[in-house]
């Protein structure tokens, strides 16, 4: 069962500044609501992903973006899914809260 985060529980996570990769993550869903608006398919990047894609933007190292993620007790495989998510719509996938 793939884990999924919502996206509230990165506002504690500070790599350069607190609430960094929760303010590139709300840019992130609401690009991937507006590139797949009008379809089936839906996109939500994972914690890992996220980070990686931090890491690249800013050209810093991944591995201290993993220890910030780490010291929140963040799952790195889970997708991140907007906080007013309904867990019924999600079928097999959980949502941790």
């Amino acid at each position: 069962m793939q884990k999924r985060l919502k996206i509230g529980k990165l506002r504690s996570v500070e790599v350069l500044y607190r609430g960094d990769l929760y303010e590139l993550a709300c840019v992130v869903l609401k690009a991937n609501d507006a590139l797949h608006d009008g379809t089936s398919s839906t996109g939500h990047p994972t914690v890992n992903g996220l980070a990686r894609s931090y890491a690249r933007l800013m050209n810093l190292d991944f591995e201290p973006l993993v220890r910030a993620v780490e010291r929140q007790g963040l799952p790195l495989g889970a997708c991140i899914v907007s906080d007013d998510i309904d867990p019924d719509s999600l079928g097999r996938v959980g949502v941790d809260a």
